[in-house]
Order: structure tokens, then sequence, then C-alpha cells
């Protein structure tokens, strides 16, 4: 018996259960932040949160950068390396 849930256009508008979960943890260089940003927005179009530096650090002051970086880590389902000659 498979866990998949049908659910409505609706629910995938709707913010995770887990505060703070994302699907995507995106680890890249800085010479890659347009690619990354446009990405991001693009995953974001589909229903797929994401994580990536300039999306969070900067918006969310206080805590030390590398602990942050940890738990949106942790917290992702997956994690995406940008690999390029950069």
């Amino acid at each position: 018996m498979s866990n998949n849930k049908v659910i409505s256009k609706k629910e995938k508008a709707l913010p995770k259960a887990i505060e703070g979960q994302r699907d995507v943890f995106i680890s890249y260089k800085r010479e890659n932040a347009p690619f990354v940003t446009r990405l991001y927005d693009e995953l974001d179009r589909h229903g797929i949160t994401a994580w990536f530096d300039l999306s969070k650090l900067y918006k969310e002051v206080g805590e030390e950068y590398q602990e942050k970086i940890r738990k949106a880590i942790d917290s992702a389902h997956y994690f995406l390396l940008i690999y390029t000659e950069h």
C-alpha cells in the first residue's frame, strides 16, 4: 500500500506542517548566485520549498551563520549541490 496522498491545489499552497522544514537545501558558490536565485524562484513556483543562504540568512539576523546553515541542512529532505567550473 502506498503512502501517497492526493492533495488539492489549495493544500499545496499551505506551508509545511513542521516549521522550518524544506524540501531542498541548495549549496553553491557565490559566483552562481544569479542562477541559484532563478532556480529557487522556479522551485517555489512548482510548490517545492528550498533554502539557500541569500534567501534566509540576511533576513534572519541573530543566529550564528554556521548554526543556521547546519539547521537548514538537517531540516531538508534533499541536498542540492550546484557544481560549475567556478
